[in-house]
């Protein structure tokens, strides 16, 4: 979000309020409960349902055991019946004991996230896998129950909206799953697979229904026949489209974009990205891009939000977080990044593995910095506890005790890092700190999103007959 805004009028200047968000969350928190086992394992070793066994009073956390006995091995090295073995006397000549344990446990995927999205913006979400960017996705799409905090749309709290809430903000937030064929019904048509939700949220007439399937068909790019053809007819990066299509049909203002293009080549991928840019650019949408691949995100992104282990390392604009990350894991993940000339891509991985030696005692370590195990620069208070998001003066923030100090100390251990040697971080004062430094008082807010140069490189794809 901008700052407020001034207007000089005559000697003096009126401040003005800054423009309200169209998407805020606040400290969001999403934990996920694993599930109990269904069946309980018996003495023999079979299966009984779990109705008998908390009959008998065993729950599924209680923890039991089973003698398993084995096979007896004849004089000849073969096996023999267990019953030929107990009537010449031998017994088993050991018994070995399983415990058997069913345990619940609560698993954090979203600990204190906190962005802002404007109209009219693409906010980039990018981390490895498991670090929780889908479960934000699908929480501000209402698939998943939220914990704690907030979720702020257009100034309404959907934190918890019911399910006539939801049927309302469907008509204005919609998401595009990762997998299109896995959300599609492969026994029906694509008309009726994008109007299904047509008819249903808004309630439109059969041929309201047909002409909003036709535009929203044609602004992906796919011709009015495709409509009447099957999911399965048509290659990964038309499925991409149809998914597409389906979202904006609904006319939404917010997309939720989970991982749209990590399953397709790379030349499907310009032609689906470009499709996403042409949407925003005439239809003034908003996007929450989630990915993994930090080249994607900045494609297509305003602003860039990195995320590990459900926690939120930095925020900033696309260019400033792509040129000059203020947080370690930022670089190591754009060092990750695929490059097209092969030496620059192995010298970038010889580097991202000379970087991801932790200094001795972080690794293991489960309290602090979420990164800290991996950190090359990591410090005694890093394993302490979590750092806060601070900002910086050049209007990002980060969550790094070392922002603006580790950088100078890659650019002095850059060429050993290359070279595969490894020595002494040297410790850096703040005076010689490279990068931006943190702020001095509460972050300024970013300044207002301007639309991607992302050139229009929509390609029509050949529909298979």
């Amino acid at each position: 979000m901008p700052a407020d805004l001034t207007i000089a009028t005559g000697a003096r200047t009126v401040p003005q309020p800054a423009p309200t968000p169209l998407l805020e969350v606040s400290d969001l928190e999403i934990a996920y409960r694993s599930p109990g086992l269904s069946r309980e394992a018996t003495a023999s070793g079979g299966n009984e349902p779990r109705s008998e066994a908390r009959a008998q009073g065993r729950g599924p956390q209680r923890a039991r055991s089973r003698t398993i006995r084995p096979r007896e091995a004849t004089a000849s090295g073969g096996n023999e019946p267990r019953s030929e073995a107990r009537a010449q006397g031998r017994g088993p000549q050991r018994a070995r004991s399983r415990t058997i344990r069913h345990r619940r446990g609560v698993k954090q995927a979203v600990q204190g996230v906190s962005f802002q999205v404007s109209a009219g913006e693409v906010l980039g979400l990018v981390g490895e896998s498991g670090s929780g960017k889908s479960s934000i996705g699908n929480a501000i799409a209402g698939l998943v129950p939220v914990s704690g905090g907030r979720i702020v749309f257009d100034g309404q709290d959907i934190t918890g909206a019911g399910r006539r809430q939801r049927k309302e903000l469907a008509r204005r937030i919609q998401l595009i799953f990762q997998d299109p064929y896995g959300s599609m019904n492969p026994a029906r048509t694509v008309a009726d697979t994008v109007g299904e939700a047509l008819r249903y949220n808004l309630e439109l007439s059969q041929r309201e229904v047909t002409e909003r399937t036709l535009t929203a068909l044609d602004d992906v790019g796919l011709p009015p026949e495709a409509a009447q053809r099957y999911p399965g007819q048509f290659s990964g990066g038309q499925r991409q489209r149809i998914a597409i299509a389906r979202a904006i049909a609904m006319e939404p203002e917010f997309i939720v974009c989970d991982e749209v293009v990590s399953a397709l080549d790379l030349s499907v991928q310009a032609q689906v990205l470009g499709v996403l840019a042409d949407l925003k650019r005439r239809k003034g949408l908003s996007y929450l891009f989630i990915s993994h691949d930090l080249s994607v995100v900045r494609y297509l992104s305003d602003r860039i939000a990195v995320l590990l282990n459900g926690r939120l390392l930095e925020l900033g604009a696309a260019e400033q977080v792509t040129a000059a990350p203020g947080h370690p894991y930022s670089d190591l993940l754009l060092a990750a990044a695929p490059v097209p000339d092969p030496a620059e891509q192995t010298r970038r991985r010889e580097r991202y593995t000379a970087r991801s030696r932790p200094r001795g005692g972080a690794e293991g370590h489960t309290g602090g910095c979420v990164f800290a195990a991996r950190c090359p620069y990591v410090l005694d208070a890093c394993l302490a506890a979590q750092p806060a998001l601070q900002p910086r003066t050049d209007g990002g923030a980060d969550a790094c005790l070392r922002s603006g100090e580790w950088q100078a100390i890659a650019t002095r251990t850059a060429e050993p890092a290359l070279t595969g040697k490894t020595g002494a971080q040297p410790a850096i004062t703040a005076s010689g700190a490279a990068g931006a430094s943190r702020a001095p008082s509460a972050p300024s807010a970013p300044s207002a999103p301007s639309a991607p140069s992302v050139k229009n490189t929509v390609g029509k794809e050949q529909h298979p007959s």
